[in-house]
């Protein structure tokens, strides 16, 4: 529960509107080097579906082996997106689900 609140956190402080670049940048190291995310985002751009779902998914630890075998509902979610594992496993707990076989993975939140 606590790395949820943590990450929440993170993620308003991260792409909240009144952040400067030094603290931005700050919550984005903090982001990256505990592994909820593979890349540094711009803090000038907004957080994508496909992000939000990869910082959730590893926050929470919801991924245990067992998504490789399920079947991806999303035609536009392809194996090699590198949040794959972390939108199926998210979609099989219905807490991040897509809508008519579409997940947008590159829309923001």
């Amino acid at each position: 529960m606590k790395r949820i609140i943590s990450l929440l956190l993170s993620v308003v402080m991260l792409f909240g509107a009144s952040a400067n670049a030094q603290t931005s940048d700050k919550y984005i190291s903090y982001v990256v080097s505990n592994g909820l995310i593979d890349h540094m985002p711009d803090p000038d751009s907004l957080i994508t579906r496909q992000d939000a779902a990869m910082m959730l998914g590893r926050a929470i630890g919801v991924l245990d082996g067992s998504i490789e075998t399920a079947v991806n509902p999303y035609v536009d979610v392809e194996k090699s997106n590198p949040a794959y594992t972390e939108i199926l496993a998210l979609n099989a707990i219905n807490v991040m689900v897509g809508n008519e076989g579409y997940f947008n993975p590159h829309n923001t939140i």
